[in-house]
């Protein structure tokens, strides 16, 4: 399916290998299940009875039956959980086509992506659906980074990807960049009816003070199903991918 990409390994920590605590707890007898007349006594040590001394007790190494029957159910539902796909939004494989290592120069207009703007709730990793008024958080998906950092390194990909005369980078540089660009991105829902509405805006802001600013607000949906895990993944950067677009569309005006 295009638009994510889980990863999951055979050294996955989220899988709990039970067998061997499971056959220790089964294996180990109940206290007070031997009567006085089926325990052993300890036999006394040779040097016990020349000093006339009490043998020492052994320590019971045995689990006790209430320990069992609380741990018990903990690792059977450990076992029984499913193991946590993690998700990407596909950046950075997609940046094939941007500007090609050793072209860049002094001279080269250069665009630097600030870090996107999400709310609060939505910048994390957890995979989150609306249902109404309600927010589901997943408990089988998340995404690989922070929300706001993988829509930060989709947008710049897909703006390398088209102006391929530009610099355009979302990491820290030396010198100033001929613009900056700024994305707040105030609404971002994924419903189980497969509706996703986005609402953002931006700024591309020029170094040079004599060129205007430009600001764009943007309001679009996106169709799909949104029911499982790969499809929530999916239908987000579907939606995240559209803004990608129009905020694309906008530079083209940029002059240098």
């Amino acid at each position: 399916m295009r638009g994510y990409s889980p990863s999951r390994s055979a050294g996955d920590p989220t899988h709990v290998s039970c067998a061997p605590v499971l056959t220790s707890i089964k294996a180990a007898p109940r206290r007070g299940s031997e009567t006085h007349a089926g325990r052993r006594a300890s036999r006394p040590s040779r040097s016990a009875d020349r000093l006339g001394e009490q043998p020492l007790p052994r320590r019971d190494q045995r689990v006790p039956a209430w320990v069992a029957g609380l741990v018990l159910p903990a690792l059977l539902a450990a076992c029984a959980s499913p193991p946590v796909r993690f998700y990407t939004l596909g950046a950075p494989a997609i940046a094939t086509g941007a500007v090609p290592v050793g072209s860049v120069t002094p001279a080269t207009p250069t665009v630097a992506v600030a870090r996107v703007t999400l709310p609060d709730y939505l910048d994390g990793q957890d995979l989150i659906a609306r249902d109404g008024n309600r927010i589901e958080r997943s408990a089988t998906g998340r995404w690989a980074s922070r929300l706001s950092l993988g829509a930060t390194d989709l947008i710049t990909a897909r703006l390398a990807q088209s102006r391929t005369d530009l610099f355009v980078t979302d990491q820290p540089q030396i010198l100033p960049a001929t613009w900056r660009l700024a994305i707040n991105i105030s609404r971002l829902d994924i419903a189980h009816d497969g509706t996703a509405s986005l609402t953002a805006d931006w700024s591309i802001i020029p170094r040079d003070e004599r060129q205007p600013l430009l600001h764009q607000r943007t309001t679009l949906t996106r169709q799909g199903p949104a029911t499982t895990d790969d499809q929530v993944a999916t239908l987000t950067q579907s939606a995240l991918d559209a803004l990608a677009d129009q905020i694309v569309t906008s530079t083209q005006n940029l002059k240098y």
